[in-house]
């Protein structure tokens, strides 16, 4: 079941209306997942390989709205969630402007340091349910 657990499917079991998340469920959540995973990157494929040029090295942004659309529904319930997004991201920009840190390095160490820094700042849960 480890192999299945993705950042898809623990978005979706962390949000689950389930009072008790149970090792079936999981296992049909991350079967799901990981079937349309394969068979849509399949699709993909073939469908991409047919659209221009420009087009599609232009869908590159299209992993950046998976995450959002995973961040918006956190960031709803709390005011924590959006002060880590916008900490982190205001760091990543800062850090893209030195060479070294201008890749992944830095969108690690902006994660980071906007978790432990928010987590410490920012007590309590502020969920408003």
């Amino acid at each position: 079941m480890l192999f299945l657990l993705r950042m898809e499917t623990f978005s979706v079991a962390a949000t689950s209306q389930e009072k008790k998340i149970t090792g079936s469920y999981l296992l049909g959540l991350g079967l799901t997942a990981y079937s349309a995973w394969v068979v849509f990157s399949g699709a993909g494929y073939l469908m991409g390989s047919g659209l221009p040029k420009s087009l599609q090295a232009s869908m590159g942004i299209a992993l950046y709205a998976m995450f959002i659309a995973l961040l918006v529904p956190a960031a709803k319930k709390s005011r924590k969630v959006v002060a880590l997004a916008g900490t982190a991201a205001v760091l990543n920009s800062l850090f893209s402007l030195i060479s070294f840190l201008s890749g992944g390095w830095g969108i690690i160490l902006s994660t980071l340091i906007a978790a432990v820094s928010i987590e410490f700042l920012v007590k309590g849960d502020e969920r408003n349910e």
